[in-house]
């Protein structure tokens, strides 16, 4: 791999700098919320199945790699752990405002 010169990424990086730089439309929030509430729709049987195997092989992979870098075990525990649990207090909290509404 040959080296870059100095000028040449001087060069790179001014006409790097001096591009416009990219927006998004006005309407692009309405647009994506319209397009959101469109795909949106409760899970069937499959797409729960789908979630859940992709967070189990997920958690799994995760707890290898931590395993790999010296991570103890309870370490790894509490990094697995806690996500989950405060994610469970959040469904029943976002229940019981749900019902609470209702």
């Amino acid at each position: 791999m040959s080296e870059i010169e100095p000028q040449e990424i001087d060069t790179m990086l001014r006409r790097s700098f001096a591009a416009n730089v990219p927006t998004l439309s006005n309407d692009f929030d309405e647009r994506l919320l319209v397009e959101v509430h469109r795909l949106s729709r409760p899970l069937d049987k499959f797409g729960k199945r789908m979630i859940f195997g992709y967070a189990l092989i997920a958690t799994i992979v995760s707890a290898v790699m931590m395993s790999d870098q010296g991570l103890a075990a309870q370490t790894i525990l509490a990094c697995i752990a806690g996500p989950l649990s405060l994610t469970a207090i959040g469904a029943v909290v976002g229940r019981a405002m749900g019902q609470r509404r209702s």
